[in-house]
């Protein structure tokens, strides 16, 4: 990803750039004025924040560049303006910053706004779908959508209409643009939620995708599931792609496996349920008792167990002080240290699913309530609830760390401190065995 700075200060943006390569793990491109980040713009989409002064010279800097990602559909870009000479309440992309804002406020400012992407989903009456997932459909099962924010308010830009062809070069074209979601009428969403299960487990199980677009195929089926919600349209599509998942790991076992996954251009809620789902198969194929329905529960719940966080702030939480350290606001909070029994109950309303899972699921945290983060670890804690734990924070330990090296040992040792139990100690005995034999 991708962040513009323009700033003419050059002491002030050695600054910014410094903290915010520190802190964000963002590419920072410095530019002269709106002229040069337009420019430069046209040609790399893949921008996701801008920081601009006001004005530059006579130039008015951020209303030349709001102006534009209005127009242009991209207003999934976020702008933050340092300066009073620009009113950005203009515009729902826009930030607006203090004269005097030091390189710690600007930096602050950014890590809270990092998680807003994409076009706004608050238009009554229809749901957002990821565009690129069109690209798979072949036709159009019903109208669908595709909107600009313009001066605070929705507008249709385009329909593409019902049965017509999927041309993908079309599609490529609004992506480089920036625009990331299209939106489909509440009454027709069956519709396409049918028709997108059926493309995208026909061509999931294909043998003739390259390990590139399968990488990104999945990744827009995990989108799809995660927009979709928690419903048996979402549970048919994510045991498509666990199927699949399973499949490869015959081929690939254990460290190089987790490794692909690792180097993945997944983002990281993704690259969590993905290698959580992996690391529970591997551990279970070790165990004698285990069958096809301890399996598939357990990967389902890695699927969605965290489909209640919104961002990687509450992503990486996983205790009660990670938790008061977080930079999400305080009604967030609360959703976050309740969202494995808000999920949990989600699950237990679909028909035909395990009741497994809706267990599995209230473990994460080593609760049976699935609140906060108690690690009371009860006297129904059976090994498939340890195997889940283990997967669950093992794959959190290691996409979490900072060097490109997975330190097994140090991540097992960290989870049995936290979960001192002898189902807890059986399993991690059960991952070093699986990483020694891969």
């Amino acid at each position: 990803m991708k962040l513009i700075l323009i700033e003419p200060d050059e002491n002030l943006r050695s600054l910014f750039e410094l903290n915010i390569n520190q802190k964000l793990s963002y590419e920072v491109i410095t530019r002269d004025d709106a002229k040069d980040a337009l420019a430069f713009m046209q040609i790399l989409p893949d921008i996701r924040m801008i920081v601009t002064k006001d004005k530059i010279g006579n130039e008015e800097t951020a209303k030349k560049l709001a102006e534009y990602l209005a127009n242009s559909g991209r207003s999934s870009v976020q702008v933050f303006v340092i300066g009073p000479d620009f009113n950005a309440e203009e515009y729902d992309f826009c930030h607006q910053l203090s004269e005097n804002t030091t390189p710690e406020e600007l930096l602050e400012a950014l890590v809270k706004k990092k998680k807003i992407k994409g076009q706004s989903l608050s238009i009554k009456g229809y749901y957002p779908v990821p565009i690129r997932s069109l690209k798979y459909l072949g036709f159009y099962p019903c109208d669908i959508f595709l909107t600009i924010r313009k001066e605070g308010k929705s507008e249709f830009l385009k329909c593409f209409n019902s049965k017509e062809a999927v041309t993908k070069d079309d599609i490529e074209k609004y992506c480089l643009k920036g625009i990331e979601k299209v939106f489909i009428k509440e009454e027709d969403f069956g519709d396409y939620v049918k028709q997108a299960n059926l493309i995208f487990s026909n061509v999931i199980v294909s043998p003739d995708l390259s390990k590139k677009s399968k990488d990104e195929l999945r990744k827009a089926v995990l989108r799809q599931i995660k927009n979709i919600g928690v419903n048996e349209h979402s549970l048919t599509l994510a045991s498509t792609l666990i199927n699949d998942i399973h499949k490869e790991t015959l081929k690939n076992k254990a460290l190089g496996t987790v490794a692909e996954i690792f180097n993945s251009s997944m983002g990281y809620p993704f690259q969590r349920s993905y290698m959580c789902s992996v690391l529970s198969k591997l551990i279970s194929d070790q165990f004698t008792w285990k069958d096809q329905t301890h399996i598939q529960s357990l990967s389902i719940a890695s699927v969605f167990a965290d489909s209640e966080l919104s961002c990687f702030e509450e992503q990486n939480v996983y205790n009660e002080e990670s938790l008061a350290l977080a930079k999400i606001s305080s009604e967030r909070k609360k959703v976050v240290k309740n969202h494995a029994a808000i999920a949990a109950k989600k699950i237990s309303e679909l028909k035909n699913t395990s009741p497994l899972v809706e267990q599995l699921i209230r473990y994460q945290h080593g609760n049976q309530q699935g609140e906060g983060f108690h690690f009371n670890l009860a006297d129904k804690f059976s090994i498939l609830h340890a195997i889940f734990i283990v997967s669950d924070n093992l794959s959190r330990l290691i996409l979490g760390s900072p060097r490109k090296k997975i330190l097994l040992a140090k991540y097992l040792n960290e989870i049995y401190n936290l979960y001192p139990h002898p189902h807890v100690e059986k399993v991690i005995a059960s991952v070093k065995d699986v990483f020694a034999n891969p």
